[in-house]
């Protein structure tokens, strides 16, 4: 792939990660309703179907899953995936209920 189309894939992965993002802010969460945790961080991961370049994606979503994170959702685009991650934390924590 040359360096031009390189940076063409990237502009719209980094387009579609906006996308996603403003979808997610706005989307109601899945999980059940009555639960006592809320979403306190995101995240968005790219991985590239790349032999050389998926493994800094797997690694960054791996090291996010260690510290705690949940997948939420994953986007599959032509040239890989965006996942998108999310912290939650109890609402007691912060004195809410």
């Amino acid at each position: 792939m040359s360096k031009k189309a390189e940076r063409r894939k990237i502009l719209e992965l980094e387009a579609e990660v906006k996308r996603l993002g403003r979808i997610i802010e706005n989307i109601q969460d899945d999980r059940d309703p009555g639960r006592d945790e809320r979403l306190v961080d995101m995240k968005y991961v790219g991985i590239i179907f790349d032999k050389e370049a998926y493994k800094k994606g797997e690694n960054e979503l791996n090291d996010l899953l260690a510290s705690g994170y949940t997948i939420i959702r994953d986007h599959r685009t032509d040239s890989g995936i965006v996942i998108a991650a999310g912290l939650y934390e109890p609402k007691k924590s912060r004195g809410r209920t």
